[in-house]
């Protein structure tokens, strides 16, 4: 057993470390916006938040996977604003070699600790009629939340986050305190404007459709916690966040 355990410990590490291989090629040579976004996503969010989970996990035998999908999207989302307000911290303007730089480093520690600690997650498979419930009202939220998400301009409050995003690219130190609100809106299009260069509507909009997405995972799996064995009540729950108006406008902006 305890080979076994070694093998895929071994085969993970491998499979990471190829990864972030993948994603530091595709951040330096492509010009898709999308396909760097898509990279800078794994690299700078979804691999530290997978590493993460697995670390604080490790003494689980057995964990459920729409849990393990929740921690993986919020502590990656923590760590990419974390990281890149580090970043925004170091004097100079910001290059896309300072983020390759800062989290190769950080997947590479995630994952000798993970090595090291001998975690390996056990992932339970879902149960097929909730699973395809949990489906169908994800697929609800994502359509009106994905839909036609770059048609538009930037609005008021999104043009000014882009602007201030631009400041802390150029190596504003003092921008972020301009801003009257939390920073998180403006870090988190800063990463992935310097990873591409450039930026529009979807590229900037898309990081943020997909933590509202994430976060109606968390109020599933939150609502299953709190009421064991009543099962109408999570996707009663995700059916009227799904379609709610507030959150539908807050996730495409």
């Amino acid at each position: 057993m305890r080979e076994v355990l070694k093998q895929v410990r071994t085969r993970r590490s491998i499979t990471i470390l190829a990864l972030t291989l993948l994603t530091n090629l595709v951040v330096l040579w492509s010009h898709q916006r999308l396909l760097v976004l898509a990279a800078g996503s794994v690299l700078m969010c979804f691999l530290p938040g997978f590493l993460l989970t697995s670390v604080l996990l490790s003494g689980r035998e057995f964990v459920d996977w729409l849990e393990v999908a929740v921690l993986t999207c919020g502590l990656g989302f923590t760590t990419l604003i974390l990281g890149t307000l580090g970043l925004h911290y170091l004097p100079g303007p910001l290059r896309p070699v300072h983020f390759l730089a800062l989290y190769d480093v950080i997947i590479l520690m995630l994952t000798v600790t993970a090595s090291l600690r001998g975690s390996v997650l056990v992932i339970g498979r879902p149960i097929r009629s909730r699973y395809l419930v949990l489906l169908a009202l994800i697929l609800i939220a994502a359509f009106f939340r994905l839909a036609n998400l770059g048609y538009s301009e930037f609005q008021g409050d999104e043009a000014r986050a882009l602007l201030m995003a631009a400041g802390a690219i150029r190596g504003e130190d003092g921008i972020l305190f301009l801003h009257r609100k939390g920073p998180a809106e403006i870090l988190v299009p800063t990463a992935f404007y310097t990873l591409s260069g450039t930026t529009n509507e979807l590229v900037a909009r898309l990081p943020f459709a997909v933590a509202n997405i994430a976060g109606l995972l968390s109020t599933y799996a939150l609502a299953r916690r709190l009421f064991p064995g009543r099962d109408t009540v999570p996707v009663v729950a995700l059916g009227l966040l799904a379609v709610d108006g507030y959150l539908v406008a807050f996730g495409r902006i």
